[in-house]
């Protein structure tokens, strides 16, 4: 259909994932450029279909093509697990400092798409990044370290599970500030993490240590802190092995099995007589424990396993 493309003379909006695992950017740059006049929208993200994903910021786009107006939102409270990462020169390094910082921007761009992180905080010395889910954000963690000794460079992380804030383009709110506040407590080469993220992946292999009583004088918004170990069979046994509906609770696996049923949050909580606002808390726990993208693979999990 290249020929034809000039020939369209109708108002055209082309939005394109950035990471679309279909469909290569250049396609939809290359549409948006050859259609005259065409608005070509890159949002982020690695779904193809239009109707998952963070569907909010498509229909944003569309809403404001057609009408004029950009919708206003106020912010989205999520359940998330946010990566908060320094990094230093190791002593006796020789290289450019600006030169391996950014090798290693680039080595933590390539690792945050393997492991479906987003990154939200841009520091000249580290990054924040948040997950959906609680053993991705460990793993990336020790891949970005990882990355970080390559380049002759030193990583201190924090990672923590809580509810964040999302409005547009920005994501900001308490598990970012106590990932941060961790990161700021660790050694060099050290990953901390908060006992909330070790209490929701249970059976994932994953290797922890107490890292003792590291809150500065005065601070009470930090949890207590565990080291998380760099044993590297167990890390690839937590990559293999799949959460299980054993770690949800009796209220959520009868929310998992009505969800399967394609019912939405206001359904579900008329049919169980919850408010709207804890069914959203209980959705949002599952995709967490079970490391679910979204509720088309939460539904998926439930038919598979015998649940609906």
């Amino acid at each position: 259909m290249r020929d034809v493309l000039s020939s369209v003379r109708v108002p055209t909006l082309v939005i394109h994932r950035e990471h679309d695992p279909r469909v290569n950017l250049a396609a939809g740059r290359y549409l948006a450029a050859h259609i005259p006049g065409a608005k070509y929208v890159e949002l982020p993200g690695s779904d193809h279909p239009i109707w998952v994903g963070d569907t909010d910021r498509v229909v944003d786009e569309i809403e404001e093509f057609l009408t004029g107006v950009r919708p206003v939102h106020t912010p989205d409270r999520v359940l998330a697990t946010v990566l908060s990462v320094d990094v230093s020169q190791r002593k006796g390094a020789g290289r450019s400092w600006l030169e391996r910082m950014g090798r290693f921007r680039d080595n933590v761009a390539t690792v945050l798409r393997q492991y479906r992180g987003r990154e939200i905080g841009h520091r000249p010395d580290g990054t924040v990044a948040v997950f959906d889910g609680p053993v991705r954000a460990l793993q990336c963690s020790l891949a970005v370290r990882e990355a970080a000794e390559s380049l002759e460079m030193v990583a201190r992380a924090g990672v923590h599970t809580g509810e964040v804030e999302i409005a547009g383009d920005e994501t900001g709110g308490a598990a970012v500030h106590v990932a941060t506040a961790i990161a700021a407590l660790a050694r060099a080469g050290e990953i901390l993490v908060s006992t909330t993220v070790r209490d929701i992946v249970p059976g994932s292999g994953m290797r922890f240590s107490d890292a003792g009583t590291r809150a500065p004088a005065g601070e009470t918004d930090v949890p207590r802190l565990l080291a998380l170990g760099s044993n590297a069979p167990e890390v690839g046994l937590a990559a293999r092995r799949a959460p299980t509906a054993v770690q949800l609770s009796p209220r959520e696996r009868e929310i998992l099995a009505v969800v399967g049923r394609g019912m939405t949050n206001a359904e579900i909580a008329v049919a169980l007589a919850l408010s709207e606002h804890t069914v959203k808390r209980h959705v949002a726990n599952i995709l967490t424990k079970l490391d679910l993208a979204n509720r088309s693979a939460a539904a998926a999990y439930a038919a598979q396993h015998g649940l609906v």
